[in-house]
């Protein structure tokens, strides 16, 4: 696991299959099947059940049943991903101050960073630079004005993936998550 920030580590899911005590978010389609005890041979059509899609299993998991498709409507299934996206924000806001939360996917290079990328441009102040007013730099207090800013920048997606690749040097995103997070930054 390779931590991000202060309670935010990305990995892969061999990483966290023994440790049933860790707070997870599972990005990943096999580890997902695995939860429900669920087959790709077993016949049965799984898209019908509720946890299909995105499933809480208890309190600790969030796993979300994605490929590392190379097309970006994958992630977009039944046109459910920016509710996906913020349902995955919204577990790790609640974990986050509690303990560690793991962000998981099989290699650790694509679902799993790009998502504590996003949650690191949109829900922390991580890559935002502070909103300063024009008259406070004008009078020549640019050091006050940024300190005094109580509403900050969300960077665009270039920028954001800039600034994440310094921090994580093993992100290899797809093209489908890719897409997505481009087609879809300014809604997350």
């Amino acid at each position: 696991m390779i931590p991000i920030i202060n309670n935010l580590l990305v990995g892969t899911v061999s990483e966290i299959k023994s440790h049933p005590e860790y707070v997870v978010v599972n990005l990943a389609h096999s580890y997902h099947y695995e939860l429900h005890d669920w087959s790709r041979k077993d016949g049965i059509d799984h898209s019908i059940d509720p946890c299909y899609l995105v499933c809480t299993e208890n309190p600790k998991v969030l796993s979300v049943n994605w490929i590392d498709s190379p097309l970006s409507s994958f992630f977009d299934y039944n046109g459910q991903g920016i509710a996906i996206f913020h349902q995955i924000f919204d577990f790790i806001d609640k974990n986050i101050n509690k303990g560690a939360v793991r962000i998981v996917c099989n290699k650790g290079e694509s679902r799993a960073p790009s998502i504590a990328m996003a949650y690191l441009a949109k829900r922390t102040n991580q890559f935002s630079r502070p909103g300063v007013n024009a008259s406070d730099i004008i009078e020549g207090d640019v050091v006050g004005a940024i300190n005094r800013a109580q509403e900050f920048e969300k960077p665009p997606y270039g920028i954001a993936r800039d600034r994440f690749s310094r921090i994580y040097t093993h992100y290899y995103p797809g093209a489908g998550i890719t897409s997505f997070l481009i087609d879809h930054w300014g809604e997350l």
